[in-house]
């Protein structure tokens, strides 16, 4: 399931988060800044703008490929419990990213939009995949969890 998540987090690098649309303007916000979609128009946003995004995003997908790799070589049960503060820490870093797309980028561009045109955002299918990897870490998690249970109580029969 951590493979899973890292790849729903690997999408972002391809999908839109919002459109943002009014009479004379239109804005696509993804994790590589705010595009206009109309020739001969600009978004008042620059690249750096979204910069917090794109360094949440990559270290998600880092940490959740460093997982995925690593539990096939876990063996001892310090090497479990690791990985487990690494899948606690992901989980942490996607949630920030929600938290930061869905609280501050979205209004703050929303709001830049409507002083110019009015208008509502519209989400597109990239915004649910960090949602979809926090699914998908935290299952993979409790997996995890209860794989180390194991392994400490077989550790104890020896």
């Amino acid at each position: 399931m951590f493979f899973l998540a890292a790849v729903a987090m690997g999408l972002l690098l391809f999908a839109p988060l919002a459109e943002f649309s009014g009479e004379g303007a239109w804005w696509k916000f993804n994790i590589y800044g705010v595009e206009s979609g109309l020739p001969d128009s600009s978004a008042p946003f620059g690249k750096l703008y979204v910069l917090p995004v794109m360094i949440l995003s990559i270290a998600s997908l880092l940490l959740s490929i460093y997982v995925t790799m690593s539990l096939f070589r876990a063996v001892k049960i310090k090497q479990f419990s690791r990985l487990l503060t690494v899948s606690r820490i992901n989980t942490v870093v996607i949630v920030a990213w929600i938290a930061t797309v869905f609280a501050y980028y979205v209004p703050a561009i929303g709001r830049a939009m409507a002083n110019m045109y009015p208008g509502n955002p519209v989400y597109k299918w990239g915004v649910f995949m960090p949602l979809l990897a926090l699914l998908l870490n935290i299952a993979a998690t409790f997996g995890l969890k209860s794989d180390l249970v194991k392994v400490r109580s077989a550790n104890r029969i020896r």
